[in-house]
């Protein structure tokens, strides 16, 4: 990397890659790739302005003495809290196309910026891989009042504006953290940076951190060409990952007004039926059988179902009007979709499955037992909102004194041939290209878009705007009913726009759910392990092969049935593999067995295969497996920092509040920290204790003599 000084120095005149963009009154917009990063320091600072890195804090001896590893973590922890946050940006990156510079303060970047902008003298974009985490920074030295953004959350914005510079999100575009992005392009992200180490602008970084520094600007140059390529130029790459099939959908019905007329017909009619289908969305589901929770379980296997979301959205009938309020109590559940408002006077589970989500009851009165957010029994009253899917699934799985409501029906439709055949295509892509040498990026490409097909569906109508305001308080504000009601109305009038309905998505979850459950209840408990939306793992894999076969067998017909009554090529369902092996979409696939596995809980399960030992803790990341062993995976676990590599992080955020000190006092790199904006960011662990609760529910249960999986 070169000082950004060099910039203008060494190039003269730049030779900028650009063209007119917009029909009305086009503008001449720079097509050049520019991408910016930050490295940062952070640090604590007691009662005597002393400045203490953790590194140091955890290396002193009131903490090493302290045997017992979660309470030295619970000492340390404790006394983090009570110590003032500071940080300081100690170098920058910028790649302009395959060259690179840095600066060491965020005010250079400011006047680089400045001067960039007089020079190029067109709007151009910069990419930067953490919105969030950037713009913290940024706002302090740019100004609140001179960016314009918009933000989709308090502290995410989307994308950001200073002049005639626009700040667009690589994160939002993947989907992906950098270490995974520079994987799939063959790039990897180097690990040479000592995050705990506290460097100044003054300060001399070693080789190997700048090396650090500059791949990550290399990763996102390399991934951005391929988008490049991929759209023509970089403003019209689109600004998240839901973006790229977005445009494919819109492409495939550009011209089809009977597909818009007939989406634009779903649209929700006001707020009162748009808030009634939010309600009705759930995901997907989580399981652990209590009598196995926590124990050593020998040779479990796993079944795994082959793109789940995508072989409902290919197989089954959806709304194809919006909700209508009907007035009976005869429904054609093969003919209908219904929405129902019932209130529960009563509800307990049968003993297998508990299902009902607590988060979506209205209106307890009453008492109730939950386990991992899900309904045991509730002595009382409670009402929902729910589809004629969930309504067969708590019938089925529940004892209940129900008494509906409400109703609305729609009308109901397989998905439109050209949306059904566009997502087999995509996978297909990914079933035949997984494993070739050389066509990552298309497999990459295809698995990501059709991942990415269902999010489309569930993308909210209506978003709450969140602003910034003048005292720098980040504010979300829903919108009122009446502007609610104008958003949608708009929407329905520009039919150009609707290209997916949102019910869809509504269903899409709510097939799966059904299915996976109808799967568990055809599992002895006792041999129930685990499940996550649509894998099951088991006791004796081997024992329930037959019935995942005939599974197979039956989803096998109905594919079959379905592709003759819609004339599409049967072959489409069921690409080949590298090796010749067709996947049938929606088959549930044994993938193997663990040599031992042990689960406490959602997302909280580990186990030991071939290539080792393997730890699934959401929020934890892979690099602690290395620190943790299967006999230590247990109730009470502490995951420290150092298990995990420093690398899971709490961050603080600074509003100009940034401590105003010096840094490295009577040193070479002696700095006094003006920053008022900006991130401490420091290590933290991982609690693997069970709740009470929940320990009380495994011993209920292992002392009865039926079972229950939660």
């Amino acid at each position: 990397m070169e000082p950004w000084q060099d910039f203008f120095l060494k190039q003269k005149k730049l030779h900028l890659q650009k063209h007119r963009k917009g029909k009305k009154n086009p503008v001449w917009v720079c097509d050049d790739i520019m991408c910016f990063d930050i490295e940062t320091s952070s640090y604590f600072i007691d009662d005597h302005d002393q400045v203490i890195t953790y590194q140091e804090l955890e290396a002193l001896p009131k903490f090493k003495e302290i045997k017992d590893k979660r309470e030295r973590y619970n000492a340390l922890q404790d006394t983090i809290l009570h110590l003032r946050k500071g940080c300081v940006c100690y170098i920058w990156q910028f790649g302009f196309n395959d060259k690179r510079y840095y600066g060491r303060t965020l005010e250079e970047f400011k006047t680089f910026l400045d001067m960039l902008q007089d020079t190029i003298d067109m709007p151009f974009i910069i990419y930067i891989h953490n919105s969030s985490y950037e713009y913290q920074w940024l706002r302090g030295v740019l100004g609140d009042k001179e960016l314009e953004c918009f933000f989709t959350e308090p502290r995410k914005p989307l994308n950001f504006v200073y002049k005639n510079t626009e700040f667009r999100c690589t994160y939002r575009l993947t989907n992906s953290s950098l270490a995974q992005w520079g994987h799939k392009i063959g790039l990897e992200k180097l690990d040479t940076l000592d995050y705990q180490q506290l460097y100044t602008p003054k300060s001399e970084i070693p080789e190997e951190a700048l090396q650090y520094a500059e791949r990550d600007i290399e990763i996102m140059y390399k991934g951005l060409q391929e988008y490049v390529t991929e759209y023509g130029n970089v403003w019209n790459i689109p600004l998240t990952q839901t973006g790229r099939p977005r445009r494919d959908i819109k492409q495939i019905y550009h011209d089809d007004i009977n597909h818009h007329f007939k989406i634009s017909d779903t649209v929700p009619a006001d707020h009162n039926e748009y808030k009634t289908l939010r309600c009705c969305y759930m995901g997907g589901i989580c399981f652990t059988g209590v009598e196995n929770a926590g124990k050593e379980i020998k040779g479990p296997g796993s079944y795994d179902r082959a793109s789940a979301y995508p072989y409902e959205m290919v197989a089954r009938p959806y709304p194809a009007s919006r909700f209508r309020e009907c007035f009976t109590d005869s429904y054609k559940f093969d003919l209908y979709h219904y929405i129902f408002y019932a209130r529960f006077d009563h509800a307990e589970a049968k003993t297998s499955i508990c299902c009902i989500p607590c988060s979506k009851m209205w209106n307890k009165h009453g008492h109730g037992e939950y386990n991992n957010g899900k309904l045991i029994s509730f002595d009382g009253s409670f009402e929902m909102f729910i589809t004629e899917v969930d309504l067969q699934i708590y019938e089925k799985y529940y004892d209940l004194d129900m008494h509906i409501k409400k109703v609305w029906v729609a009308t109901s439709a397989l998905l439109d041939i050209k949306f059904v055949e566009y997502v087999l295509n995509l996978y297909g892509t990914k079933t035949t290209l997984k494993g070739i040498a050389g066509r990552e990026e298309e497999y990459m490409r295809g698995k990501e878009l059709l991942n990415s097909c269902y999010g489309l569906s569930v993308t909210k109508l209506v978003f709450p705007e969140t602003i910034l305001d003048d005292d720098g308080i980040f504010t979300t504000l829903e919108q009122t009913d009446a502007e609610m009601d104008a958003a949608l109305a708009k929407l329905k009038k520009n039919i150009w726009k609707n290209n997916l309905s949102y019910s869809m998505g509504i269903y899409v979850t709510a097939y799966q759910r059904a299915d996976l459950l109808d799967m568990i209840s055809r599992i002895d408990p006792a041999d129930m392990c685990y499940s996550d939306t649509d894998s099951i793992k088991v006791k004796h894999p081997d024992k329930y092969a037959p019935l995942f076969n005939e599974e197979n067998e039956r989803i096998t017909r109905s594919l079959q049935e379905l592709a003759d009554h819609r004339g599409i090529d049967f072959e489409l369902f069921r690409p080949e593999d590298m090796e010749g092996k067709k996947h049938l979409i929606g088959i549930w696939e044994n993938e193997g067995t663990y040599k031992r596995a042990k689960f406490l809980g959602a997302k909280r399960y580990c186990y030991e295969d071939q290539k080792g030992f393997h730890m699934v803790v959401a929020g934890v990341p892979k690099a602690a497996e290395k620190h943790i062993k299967f006999k230590d995976f247990k109730d009470g676990l502490i995951i420290a920092p150092e298990d995990c590599d420093y690398k899971k992080n709490i961050l603080v955020y600074l509003d100009g509040k940034n401590p105003e000190i010096t840094l490295r006092p009577g040193e070479k790199d002696e700095w006094k920290v003006t920053d008022r904006y900006g991130i401490c960011m420091y290590p933290t662990g991982y609690d693997m204790s069970l709740t009470k609760d929940y320990k009380n529910l495994i011993e209920l249960y292992n002392n009865r003599k039926g079972t229950m999986i939660i």
